[in-house]
């Protein structure tokens, strides 16, 4: 397998740049012939690849023991970091929209 980069888990632009990087990775296993009937070997390159960081998101998220004992792992593991990480940016956007009330104060 190729050399790939770690995904950033900076918060900044996080969904978009997970979007991305996922694509770019899906594109390496087009490229391998590795397709969705090998699921657990696209989880464990998603991980291998994602680096220390995005392998802490993982363990944190809730679902991991079912995501991993699952059918399909790395297609649920991929909907589960893909929901993880546009929440992030829901909250941001919410923050930052945030309007004080009339007649409340600060």
């Amino acid at each position: 397998m190729p050399p790939y980069e770690k995904f950033d888990c900076r918060l900044e632009g996080l969904a978009v740049r997970w979007s991305k990087w996922l694509k770019r990775l899906e594109h390496i296993f087009d490229g391998y012939q590795i397709d969705e009937t090998q699921s657990k070997r696209q989880y464990a390159l998603l991980l291998t690849y994602g680096g220390a960081e995005l392998n802490d998101i993982v363990e944190s998220l809730p679902t991991i023991s079912a995501i991993e004992t699952g059918d399909n792992p790395y297609q649920e593991l991929k909907t589960a970091l893909t929901k993880h990480f546009s929440q992030h940016q829901m909250l941001r956007y919410q923050f930052r929209h945030k309007r004080q009330m009339p007649g409340t104060k600060n």
